[in-house]
């Protein structure tokens, strides 16, 4: 019986170490910085990267293939189209950090 009393005690104090080794650290969450247009006020990525030995049309291809694979309905997210250039409007969700003791909410 007295064995048993040890080996209940040492198990509970094995698993209130691992515990308090195991246990997320609580670090403030910093939400990233968003490129804000000073215009429209909204979060605006535009980027333009130079690619050599390749034709535009190849260019262009590549981005409408992207568009069609990454996004269920592209329709919905491609908003004007021609020989030189895509302008989407992606759909995402950008979340709040957690308050103390609560949910996540979307921002913007």
């Amino acid at each position: 019986m007295k064995k048993l009393v040890n080996t209940t005690l040492i198990a509970f104090f094995m698993l209130g170490v691992l515990n308090n080794v195991f246990s997320q650290k609580n670090t403030l969450y910093k939400a990233p910085q968003m490129p804000i247009d000073s215009i429209t006020k909204l979060i605006t990525y535009t980027n333009v990267i130079l690619v050599r030995g390749e034709t535009k049309t190849v260019l262009y291809n590549r981005a409408l293939n992207w568009f069609n694979t990454f996004y269920i309905n592209p329709a919905e997210v491609i908003r004007e189209k021609n020989e030189n250039q895509i302008v989407g409007k992606p759909r995402f969700k950008i979340m709040d950090p957690p308050p103390e003791k609560g949910t996540q909410t979307q921002a913007g």
